[in-house]
């Protein structure tokens, strides 16, 4: 871990904030929406999904961290994860099944369905090991961003490299948690991949 102090560490809170869960589960679902669908209705559908989906999970953890339940909104102890893995795979299933029978773009809810799965996978491997979410859902997205465009998966990757040493260089994982992490989401992002037959 980094003297807090230096200017290194501060890049790193930053490229750590800038890649949590939430924030770039909130920029795929709006590039998604304004991939595949007209303007107007992909405004519409990212206010909805950011609503019920991405909203909800904020105001949990942001109300676990006022009530003490967690030390801190990344919950980065272990056992607190425990209460709050069973929202983060309900909403984003529930979420893919309204998509799904509204006959939204198949990889709108294809990938919610993905997300779903993969906290899923963490809650279980939680009981051993912290599997690294900031890591597991920027390799998802850097892999899975090839069902937008192929160009978007060097950049992508490059940017999940720096998010995952940014956790440890802030001391919030240690080395084996960020390549489960990276293991899982490359993972997932490949199943996507392979499920939209881009691969």
């Amino acid at each position: 871990m980094l003297d807090s102090r230096s200017p290194l560490y501060r890049a790193a809170r930053f490229l750590s904030a800038v890649g949590h869960p939430l924030a770039t589960s909130a920029f795929m679902i709006g590039a998604t929406c304004f991939r595949f669908l007209d303007r107007s209705t992909a405004i519409g559908l990212l206010g909805v999904l950011v609503l019920c989906v991405i909203g909800p999970i904020t105001w949990w953890n942001l109300r676990g961290v006022q009530k003490g339940r967690y030390s801190d909104f990344d919950i980065s102890r272990r056992q607190d994860r425990e209460t709050m893995y069973p929202i983060m795979v309900l909403l984003p299933l529930i979420g893919s099944v309204i998509l799904w029978a509204a006959d939204q773009p198949k990889v709108l809810y294809a990938g919610m369905l993905s997300a779903s799965l993969m906290g899923l996978v963490a809650f279980f491997v939680n009981r051993r090991i912290k599997i690294s979410l900031h890591a597991a859902f920027c390799f998802f997205f850097a892999v899975g961003s090839a069902a937008l465009a192929w160009a978007w998966v060097a950049p992508l990757t490059v940017f999940a490299i720096l998010v995952a040493a940014s956790r440890w260089m802030v001391g919030r994982h240690v080395w084996s948690e960020l390549v489960l992490g990276t293991l899982l989401g490359s993972a997932v992002g490949l199943s996507l991949l392979g499920v939209l037959g881009v691969v």
